[in-house]
């Protein structure tokens, strides 16, 4: 069973828990307007190095310990996961992610109509500004 990130989180992101967790299950998240750290059940081993991490003691054992808050968990990681194909790109999106999502939904006169110049960037209005 996947551990759960319980209310003691919320508007609490120590995060010390991300970087111990060897399958990086751990993401942020925000719930009612307040950002928390989230785990997503799928992908948690239940090997329970993050447990003595959190400094809040907000992270439980089991999904039986907090039903409850394994919802919230489970329901803003599928929320999570949904975003890029809704078009809103997480902060911590990758510029590939960004990149394929303007290239589905640019309109006209964005910067994909502009020819590219070698280093990706647009040629217009690149170049040094002369001084008379």
């Amino acid at each position: 069973m996947a551990h759960v990130i319980g209310e003691a989180c919320l508007g609490e992101v120590y995060a010390a828990c991300v970087d111990v967790c060897p399958v990086e299950c751990i993401h942020p998240g925000q719930y009612k307007s307040e950002a928390m750290m989230i785990i997503d059940p799928e992908v948690c081993i239940d090997c329970g190095v993050c447990l003595p991490e959190c400094p809040i003691g907000a992270i439980v054992g089991s999904v039986d310990e907090n039903p409850e808050w394994a919802k919230v968990n489970a329901e803003l990681t599928r929320l999570r996961a949904a975003r890029p194909a809704d078009g809103h790109i997480s902060v911590l999106g990758s510029a590939v992610a960004a990149m394929a999502w303007l290239s589905e939904h640019a309109g006209p006169g964005t910067q994909q109509e502009r020819p590219l110049g070698p280093h990706g960037t647009s040629q217009r209005g690149t170049g040094p500004v002369k001084c008379r």
